[in-house]
């Protein structure tokens, strides 16, 4: 009977949280973090580019991966990165122990 109680009483209790919650929206009890934001100054290294002064890294984009290697084999990968303005790098590469992958 005791374990009834319990029950019904957390039942009870969930449906006043859930009523409240629609009458007065969901607060969370942790403040909302704000996206980080980087000036242009600090906006440097391989894949950054400052846009409308926010420091965005792109879109890694890989063109090519070649054998370099037999024993072990190796993949020489070519690839270039991409930004929300549309704009592209020139490329890059870096030695792998497994294929690229190309989209």
């Amino acid at each position: 009977m005791k374990n009834v109680f319990i029950g019904a009483s957390a039942l009870v209790l969930a449906i006043a949280a859930n009523l409240s919650i629609a009458a007065n929206g969901h607060k969370s009890a942790t403040p909302a973090k704000k996206a980080k934001r980087f000036d242009c100054a600090s906006c440097s290294g391989e894949g950054k580019k400052c846009i409308d002064n926010v420091c965005e890294l792109g879109f890694k984009v890989y063109t090519a991966s070649n054998v370099v290697g037999t024993n072990p084999i190796r993949y020489r990968c070519i690839y270039h990165y991409e930004w929300t303005d549309g704009s592209v790098s020139g490329n890059y590469s870096q030695t792998s122990n497994f294929a690229c992958p190309l989209f």
